[in-house]
């Protein structure tokens, strides 16, 4: 009887227990809810993204093309092709926050890429213009300076991984040396007689009916009519890397000058 008794109370000793642990329980959820829906919530830091600004497109560009750029400072820009034997300087360039915009003297016409996010390694210009061929720039210098042509040169070769076979400098005579001596003649004929041609021009202007020039004008015009017919035969996609940087050279040139005395 007596272990019964003690049982019973053991019994009723681990109820109350129990009743007590589960009267705590019950009583502490809605607090806690409570406390949950007291409690606010921090809002994370607003994390500002990145904007890339004009001062950091400043540097030197090399295209997969054979091109160099460089943007400088104070809103100028060199451009450089492969077979140049000269570096373009005074183009000008801007940036509007979306694209960065460069219009080239030689091309005429503005160029541009489009900036996502920071990623300013890697450019692809491209342009309105269907005589433009879009470009990949590569980032190779933050250096915002001003290069010569061998520079450009080096810049060219290592990021490509090529060798560029350049047309030899000119000696001092004014001879380019490794150009074909047919070539050669001719160009420098025609080069003389464009010469000769924009003289003429000038003293035209000055005194258009002197008669002695009258004369003259049909000669100039028959002469000038066989060198254009004779350039026709050149292609310069057929000549070799010197050949066609010296026919470039000497036919630019030309028609600089012929240029400048219709335009005076």
């Amino acid at each position: 009887m007596k272990r019964l008794m003690i049982g019973l109370i053991m019994l009723a000793v681990m109820l109350c227990g129990c009743g007590n642990i589960t009267g705590t329980s019950s009583r502490s959820t809605p607090d806690n809810e409570e406390n949950t829906k007291n409690t606010v919530t921090a809002k994370p830091d607003e994390v500002k993204e990145p904007v890339v600004k004009e001062a950091d497109l400043a540097g030197t560009y090399v295209g997969l093309h054979g091109s160099g750029i460089t943007f400088l400072s104070d809103g100028t820009a060199e451009y450089f092709w492969k077979e140049w034997t000269d570096v373009e300087t005074g183009d000008k360039w801007s940036f509007d926050g979306k694209k960065i915009i460069m219009r080239s003297k030689s091309l005429h016409y503005d160029i541009y890429a489009e900036i996502s996010g920071m990623n300013i390694a890697s450019l692809t210009f491209q342009s309105d213009n269907p005589g433009w061929d879009d470009e990949i720039f590569v980032r190779v210098s933050d250096k915002a300076d001003s290069k010569d042509v061998d520079a450009y040169v080096a810049l060219i070769e290592k990021q490509l991984n090529i060798s560029l076979n350049r047309p030899s400098k000119q000696s001092d005579n004014g001879e380019a040396s490794g150009v074909s001596k047919e070539l050669k003649e001719f160009l420098d004929g025609y080069e003389a007689f464009v010469d000769e041609y924009v003289e003429f021009m000038k003293q035209y202007q000055k005194n258009p009916t002197d008669l002695t020039l009258l004369l003259k004008y049909a000669a100039i015009m028959k002469k000038y009519a066989d060198f254009e017919k004779a350039l026709e035969n050149y292609d310069s996609n057929k000549m070799s890397v010197t050949d066609s940087a010296y026919y470039l050279e000497v036919i630019t040139r030309c028609t600089q000058k012929m240029i400048g005395v219709i335009g005076s």
